[in-house]
């Protein structure tokens, strides 16, 4: 594995190594300024799309002076062979005339070298703001104020006609006793007492989850091997070799108190040696797994198929009784 090099990197390289492709597009393409105008932002050009990231507007230069660019944003979404964003912008003035360019930067593994792709320019016709007049109002059918509001002593009550005016003062401890009132403060309280009851009963200390785990981890890496032995050939050879050294992972983690997401072979060897003292058959399990990690990226040209998914079941009970005899 070749490291990219660092002579030439671009300042917005964020990791992309492959051939990457971008197009962006608008709707609609005519609007008054301050109209909101969707854009869309379409990457492709490789199979795996996870890596790609939003692409960040606001360095760009043309686009950030002209536009105002939404803070919200939804993620990425891959639908077929690209991975699409889409986010609101508005034209700020009717001086602009195009969506500019919207880079990329990746390093080609082809050329081996790193490539700034852009977007396609997009013509953008846009229109000055109407401002609405009160002569606007009178050709729509309305009219004018036909008298001034009255600014005198009594306020705005005023400028109402035949209507009886009221002054009612609310009474905190009115509303404390009325229907409607009553709901607005009890419902969320009895929701405070319930949520706090429920969390009195169901709380579980560490320790206690922790030997919950470990009593469950034989019954629960048993029951996912099986389940990879029970998949097709195809679908073992797509993602049942990962599940068995998942589960293999998983079992050293729970039932040793461990972290299993940064598990290694070699790491649960060490971990079976100490609680075995058994070195044949730590050994065995790292061969096991690291055959079976190794293979769900070769497509099995490092070992690793169904017929062994039963010894490794007999292999976790023999574990079991060498710590629990």
């Amino acid at each position: 594995v070749l490291a990219v090099p660092q002579l030439g990197k671009p300042e917005s390289l964020y990791g992309l190594v492959g051939k990457y492709s971008i197009e962006t597009s608008v709707d609609p393409t005519s609007v008054d300024v301050g109209q909101p105008i969707e854009l869309t932002i379409k990457v492709g050009g490789v199979n795996y799309l996870k890596p790609v990231r939003w692409p960040k507007l606001e360095d760009v230069d043309e686009l950030a002076n002209n536009f105002r660019i939404s803070s919200e944003r939804e993620d990425g979404v891959v639908a077929g062979a690209v991975k699409v964003f889409k986010r609101t912008i508005r034209a700020e003035n009717d001086s602009v005339v195009r969506i500019p360019p919207i880079p990329l930067a990746y390093f080609d593994v082809d050329k081996g070298e790193y490539v700034i792709t852009e977007s396609a320019a997009i013509a953008l016709e846009v229109r000055p703001s109407k401002v609405f007049t009160f002569a606007d109002a009178e050709l729509m059918g309305g009219s004018t104020a036909s008298r001034e509001v009255e600014a005198v002593k009594k306020g705005i009550s005023a400028n109402y006609e035949d209507i009886k005016l009221v002054s009612e003062a609310f009474s905190p401890v009115a509303g404390l006793v009325q229907g409607g009132f009553a709901a607005v403060w009890a419902i969320p309280l009895a929701g405070f007492f319930v949520s706090a009851i429920v969390k009195v009963l169901t709380y579980r200390d560490a320790k206690s989850v922790a030997r919950k785990k470990r009593r469950q981890a034989l019954r629960k890496a048993v029951g996912r091997l099986k389940y990879a032995r029970g998949l097709g050939k195809a679908d073992f050879e797509k993602s049942g070799r990962g599940a068995v050294a998942a589960a293999m992972r998983e079992y050293v983690g729970d039932r040793f108190g461990k972290t299993a997401g940064s598990l290694t072979g070699m790491d649960c060897e060490r971990v079976v040696l100490e609680e075995t003292g058994d070195g044949e058959m730590a050994n065995r399990y790292r061969e096991i797994m690291e055959g079976f990690e190794a293979s769900s990226y070769s497509g099995g040209a490092r070992g690793g198929d169904v017929e062994d998914v039963d010894g490794i079941i007999e292999l976790l009970k023999a574990i079991e009784k060498k710590v629990y005899p």
